[in-house]
């Protein structure tokens, strides 16, 4: 901490904080795609194969949680597009 800046000490980020932002980031991208579908949560949640539920789907678009590696392959399929473009991070973060 300085005096220049008495939160500074706050000014790093840990690795939990960027495993946060890219979750953030995953979850705006899955609700955008979701949207331009014009998906309600319940109905992508059901085009799982098995279905999820409305809550996780939720949960991934939160930020709260992270899609499993298959669930990030079934986006794809659902989605129309490679998982590389629609989780560019992902590489980044395994």
């Amino acid at each position: 901490m300085t005096a220049d800046n008495p939160y500074a000490h706050n000014a790093r980020m840990t690795n939990e904080d960027v495993e946060r932002i890219i979750r953030i980031t995953w979850g705006g991208t899955i609700k955008q795609l979701r949207l331009k579908q014009d998906l309600r949560q319940t109905e992508f949640a059901q085009l799982f194969d098995p279905p999820v539920s409305q809550s996780t789907v939720a949960r991934w678009e939160r930020g709260a949680a992270e899609p499993s590696i298959r669930h990030k392959l079934e986006m794809g399929r659902i989605f129309g597009m490679p998982t590389g473009v629609l989780f560019p991070l992902m590489d980044a973060a395994a």
